[in-house]
């Protein structure tokens, strides 16, 4: 009876280790299409949108959005770096990427407000 109550804690406490791991992600698995989720908080993330947005990441490095236009990222250890131009200048957006088990892919804008784009397969 202990054994199995053991087995059994040890178990759970594993499968809710493996929920929170953030796996590395390959450039091949970002590719597709986002949408901006949890924008509505105004005062967040200087240089990211605070309205309904689409993100598209080809496997060419370049990108389509609504908010930063059109322009080319760079992804290296779930680091997701989006460069684009704006009226003063050229800029640049760092994110980190999640890919949790059980959960589509994300793109953290920020993490204290859940505000990210979530990946829409297709």
């Amino acid at each position: 009876m202990r054994k199995t109550m053991l087995i059994l804690i040890f178990t759970l406490i594993g499968i809710f280790v493996l929920t929170k791991i953030n796996f590395p992600l390959k450039k091949e698995k970002i590719v597709g299409k986002y949408i901006n989720m949890n924008f509505e908080n105004k005062s967040c993330c200087v240089g990211a949108p605070h309205k309904a947005d689409t993100l598209i990441l080809y496997s060419d490095g370049s990108y389509e959005s609504n908010f930063y236009r059109n322009g080319k990222y760079n992804f290296k250890e779930n680091i997701l770096e989006i460069n684009y131009d704006y009226e003063n200048g050229k800029a640049q957006y760092r994110a980190i990427m999640s890919n949790k088990l059980f959960q589509k892919p994300i793109i953290e804008l920020n993490y204290k407000l859940n505000h990210h784009y979530e990946k829409i397969e297709w």
